[in-house]
């Protein structure tokens, strides 16, 4: 055997025994409530994920009298030695390796704080069960409870054009124009 593959052997047993303990199914409802305290949990499934240890829960939570569905997840998170630098602004710390729990549900409430639950705010929830439902694909909606999957268009089309292009612009900055798919 080469050295090169017992460094690699050695370097994939030492991550491995470096790693936390993965947060248990008491840690992730746990998460689930710090994120939607007045909600209940009306039913919970955990599974394992085929990719990195991963551990995924899935159900449905009431908020507010409505049934909605949630997903949460735990995902080691290791830096990804990728580091934006904006001019002006101080770096953001790197964080170490961690159990990253993200929990994804609509919360039916003003989400950007502005005092009123707008199309904004439907939309950010649409994006959030869209989330949900990504990760627990099969989660369906209870008999009689219809889940809004679809944005909201904006009311005023000469805006959304301005916003669509600015976004597209932007993106472009980033990533680079739009390459044309090849025939």
């Amino acid at each position: 055997m080469s050295v090169a593959i017992l460094a690699l052997i050695a370097l994939t047993l030492q991550t491995d025994a470096a790693r936390a303990p993965r947060p248990g199914y008491e840690q992730l409802i746990a998460a689930v409530h710090a994120e939607r305290p007045a909600a209940r949990i009306l039913s919970q499934d955990f599974r394992e994920s085929r990719r990195g240890g991963a551990r995924i829960g899935c159900g449905l939570i009431e908020i507010d009298g409505h049934i909605e569905p949630f997903s949460v997840t735990a995902i080691w998170d290791t830096p990804s030695g990728t580091v934006v630098h904006v001019v002006g602004v101080p770096p953001r710390p790197v964080q170490p390796a961690h159990w990253e729990i993200n929990v994804q549900t609509p919360s039916r409430g003003d989400n950007d704080k502005d005092g009123d639950i707008d199309r904004m705010d439907r939309n950010y929830d649409v994006m959030r069960r869209r989330f949900a439902m990504i990760f627990c694909d099969t989660l369906r909606a209870p008999e009689g409870v219809v889940w809004a999957v679809d944005v909201e268009p904006n009311p005023d089309p000469a805006r959304e054009a301005r916003a669509r292009a600015l976004a597209d612009q932007a993106t472009a900055l980033i990533f680079g124009p739009e390459v044309a798919p090849r025939e």
